[in-house]
């Protein structure tokens, strides 16, 4: 579980810098993600060949994970705890930073002066109008379009 809380520990202390690039910060979300549905896949036999030798180091007890009860302490701790622990985490990424968001703080992104507007698009520009249907009506965007075609 260090290794879990390390790397969003990371993202955590990333996303709170005052100096964060949003581009930077989506791709550091979108990295953490990946960690974790990766470390999800095929985490589990990494974390147990680490518990055991800890446990005979310090002399502790470890359940045999194949013995039949109800359920298996092999199911209770993988899928009821590790798994748990982990799909929490991703749903609260995937809450935060849905597909949505993460369009609309690129396309806001484009607008940094940053590099000197390097990322500035009309594509993004005309994305990021769609989002305020309430501001930029369908006339509006065709003249805004044809605004930003001029500056290219």
């Amino acid at each position: 579980m260090l290794l879990l809380l390390g790397i969003t520990n990371n993202l955590s202390k990333a996303l709170q810098r005052k100096d964060q690039d949003i581009l930077n910060a989506i791709s550091l979300v979108k990295s953490t993600k990946q960690q974790l549905y990766k470390i999800r896949e095929d985490g589990w036999e990494s974390l147990i060949n680490k518990v055991f030798p800890f446990c005979e180091n310090y002399k502790i007890e470890f359940l045999v994970m194949e013995k039949r009860s109800n359920i298996t302490n092999l199911h209770h701790y993988k899928v009821e705890c590790f798994y748990t622990v982990l799909d929490m985490q991703i749903q609260e990424l995937n809450d935060r930073f849905d597909e949505v968001n993460t369009e609309l703080l690129g396309c806001i992104a484009s607008l940094s002066s940053t590099n000197s507007f390097q990322e500035f698009g009309q594509l993004k520009v005309m994305r990021l109008s769609e989002f305020y249907p309430e501001d930029f009506g369908h006339i509006e965007r065709i003249i805004f379009e044809h605004q930003l075609g001029s500056l290219y």
